[in-house]
């Protein structure tokens, strides 16, 4: 059996713990493209390796994954306006592109590069078998995007979209079968959150 410090260390995934740095070197199934629909959409609330954080779909169609705090405030990016290329914070109206770059200070003067010191944290996506990827490691250690994946001959059979129950329950953490999505499990659906098997 293992200890407590050895399954902490085995367990916890977040930023500067030895499992959360070794996960962060690899591109990461963060969700499906259905989860974003359309350019312009609403922005999605997702958790990866313990960080919580903002998906949006600029009008490009480019998709973008933020940090969920605004570097100016701290309100959450989950409520701003996705409108031309951008994130849009509602509180104080600072505007973000997929890169993590401050596009937009609203009353600033004309020429003034205040925003070119604002930074949101952000990771690189690629999509490619109505998956987006994240990669969430150090710039210098990305690795290159799999052929396949990247070529679009990854099948889209090759998920499967499921529902887990929000609190309670048993489960599986590692594996979310079809036993413990909502209609298997009776919770309503407004206790379900979306939640991707990859086979």
């Amino acid at each position: 059996m293992l200890s407590k410090q050895d399954n902490d260390t085995m367990c916890q995934v977040g930023p500067g713990t030895p499992m959360g740095d070794l996960c962060r070197l690899f591109w990461i199934p963060s969700m499906t493209s259905d989860e974003l629909p359309s350019p312009d959409c609403s922005p999605l609330r997702i958790r990866l390796l313990g960080e919580n954080l903002i998906a949006f779909r600029t009008t490009s169609g480019a998709v973008g994954v933020i940090q969920n705090a605004c570097p100016h405030r701290g309100a959450s990016m989950f409520f701003g306006r996705n409108e031309e290329e951008g994130l849009r914070c509602v509180y104080h109206g600072w505007k973000f592109d997929v890169n993590g770059e401050c596009v937009d200070i609203p009353n600033m003067p004309e020429g003034d590069t205040y925003r070119d010191k604002i930074h949101i944290v952000n990771y690189p996506v690629t999509e490619a078998g109505d998956i987006i990827w994240a990669y969430m490691g150090p710039a210098g250690k990305q690795p290159a995007f799999p052929d396949a994946a990247s070529s679009g001959d990854m099948p889209r059979s090759s998920t499967m979209s499921t529902s887990a129950p929000r609190n309670g329950g048993p489960h599986d953490p590692g594996f979310m079968g079809v036993s413990h999505a909502a209609p298997a499990s009776g919770q309503p659906e407004s206790s379900v959150c979306p939640h991707v098997l990859f086979t």
